[in-house]
């Protein structure tokens, strides 16, 4: 969205900024089931007194952890891969 100067709005959930980048670049629909599974990880994370267990298995273990790093770090390539493709065209 800031490449497209356009001001994220402030919200913490993946999946309605992942929409607002997907009103601006289809390509993005790629990354909504990493998104929906990052977002798993916000609530108890931002709000400790909030009850553990979003994730299916209960909470996060070191396995869930190094996914999430995964999916994290892969989407973060993938978005600096579409943004540079945009400024060669």
């Amino acid at each position: 969205m800031v490449f497209n100067n356009i001001n994220p709005p402030k919200v913490h959930n993946l999946i309605t900024l992942l929409e607002l980048c997907i009103n601006l670049d289809k390509e993005f629909e790629i990354l909504r089931d990493d998104m929906e599974f990052l977002d798993s990880y916000y609530i108890p994370t931002r709000y400790p007194s909030a009850p553990i267990g979003y994730l299916p298995g209960g909470k996060p273990n070191k396995d869930n952890a190094t996914k999430a790093f995964e999916k994290a770090e892969n989407s973060v390539k993938y978005i600096i891969k579409l943004i540079e493709d945009k400024k060669k065209e």
